[in-house]
């Protein structure tokens, strides 16, 4: 069973989502209703509904990259270096000093912000500020835009305009904040990073690492000291899975199935953390060729997502040396190249095609 304050966290994320969409219709339709003169044209006012329904969607990708630049003007003011920004899987990636845009639509992490971190030193670097400031732009944006509505001259649509982006930075503003706890994110162990030393040089590990991948490094070639935790907070933990990766894409394959196990012990069941570590141990198990029986839980979050690179080549696994289905573990292996294909991060995809030939290598043996 989840834990109360998890429940509550992920009831909120989802009613908010509801109540602000719930609200825009509502005011969509008030406002309609009164806006027009009497005996306009039908079309006219068809194409204004049309009109504010597209402006609801792309709102929300203003919104989200209101909140992506938010972190990266934070990140420079901090003096972080610009490495990938990426919304609605359209990536900026920053390579030799030159920019490039990608196009990354079937590739699994759509949004996202990745910088080098400045160096740590005296156990310190500025983070508190950069993992939040993306809310704190959206929440700017939203109040800027009411303020700007509270005008009397403002037309009645640019005013119904203005309140949808309003709606919508507020809401990426709550569910990121509200979805970064409740996932065990950077927002909600900002307190402890205040308290503890140890913890902002393990954040800063952690992010050296997501700076590392964006710049193409796999995580099996990457220092083994950026994996160093000995402790139990959520940072460590990440830190703990990332180090059990590298063991697996470096091929000790028994260290690794025994690192996660322990991992497995200390982690609540019903989490995505949980889902994500099973599927390493699922992997890692069917590739040593041992028994794995997967729970109803576990195989319904590997169908989850169709662009999810690790599930995929899990699912793969699962079909190809446990299912024996090697007709359908060939589909699936088509649809990972397509989405390898995709990725701008070539270090993540190396070392999963490494387990992709790890498996065939398997299979072939078996066979």
């Amino acid at each position: 069973m989840k834990s109360k304050i998890q429940l509550i966290r992920s009831v909120a994320v989802n009613s908010i989502s509801v109540i602000a969409i719930v609200f825009i219709a509502v005011l969509l339709v008030a406002t309609l209703n009164t806006a027009f003169p009497v005996g306009t044209p039908i079309y006219a006012e068809i194409a204004v509904l049309v009109f504010l329904i597209v402006w609801m969607y792309f709102s929300a990708i203003f919104a989200r990259t209101v909140y992506e630049i938010g972190r990266v003007i934070a990140g420079n003011t901090c003096g972080y270096d610009f490495v990938a920004m990426g919304v609605c899987g359209i990536w900026l990636l920053k390579k030799d000093e030159r920019f490039k845009l990608v196009r990354a639509t079937r590739y699994g992490i759509s949004c996202g912000t990745v910088m080098t971190p400045p160096a740590c030193e005296y156990g310190y670097f500025p983070v508190i500020g950069y993992n939040n400031s993306g809310i704190i732009y959206c929440v700017a944006v939203a109040i800027i835009s009411v303020a700007v509505c509270a005008i009397p001259t403002v037309n009645v649509f640019i005013r119904l305009s203005l309140i949808i982006l309003a709606v919508q930075n507020a809401l990426i503003a709550v569910t990121q904040a509200l979805s970064s706890a409740q996932n065990g994110g950077v927002s909600a162990i900002s307190k402890r990073l205040r308290r503890s030393y140890g913890s902002i040089e393990r954040m800063w590990q952690l992010l050296k690492i997501f700076e590392l991948m964006a710049k193409g490094k796999s995580i099996s070639t990457m220092d083994e000291s950026l994996f160093a935790a000995d402790g139990n907070d959520v940072i460590d933990i990440k830190l703990k899975r990332y180090a059990c990766l590298k063991l697996l894409y470096s091929g000790d394959l028994a260290t690794a199935k025994d690192k996660i196990e322990e991992l497995l012990q200390s982690s609540d069941k019903n989490s995505q953390f949980y889902n994500e570590l099973t599927a390493d141990y699922c992997v890692t198990k069917l590739i040593l060729g041992e028994d794995f029986i997967p729970t109803k839980q576990f195989l319904k979050y590997t169908k989850a997502s169709r662009c999810d690179i690790p599930l995929l080549r899990t699912r793969y696994a699962i079909e190809l040396l446990m299912n024996k289905n090697e007709k359908k573990a060939q589909r699936l292996k088509k649809r990972f190249e397509r989405i390898t294909e995709d990725c701008p991060f070539a270090g993540t995809i190396d070392d999963e095609i490494s387990l992709i030939k790890s498996i065939d290598k398997t299979f072939a043996d078996n066979d």
